[in-house]
């Protein structure tokens, strides 16, 4: 059986999303970007857009306030741990 490819959700500024490494820790979204990686050559965009997203805890390695940012199938992508895979980032629900 071929399974149906789940859709991306959505990811818009202002959203909460938490990051399922060792600990599920808050991120917040402040924007999604074009990508001009290869602009210059073709004229076009071509790689997906980054998710330019805010750290909103202190942690060991960076604090809280500080920005990161991902290629959009990164942020959305999936990652093994103890075996599992589990989502990179999860949307918070209210």
């Amino acid at each position: 059986m071929i399974e149906t490819p789940k859709p991306m959700p959505e990811v818009n500024a202002g959203q909460i999303w938490f990051h399922q490494g060792r600990v599920v820790e808050p991120y917040v979204v402040r924007g999604v970007f074009p990508n001009p990686e290869g602009y210059e050559r073709t004229g076009q965009i071509t790689a997906p857009p980054i998710v330019v997203y805010e750290q909103d805890y202190d942690g060991e390695v960076a604090k809280k306030g500080t920005i990161w940012a991902r290629p959009l199938p990164d942020f959305l992508g999936v990652t093994e741990i103890n075996g599992k895979l589990v989502p990179n980032f999860v949307l918070k629900v209210a």
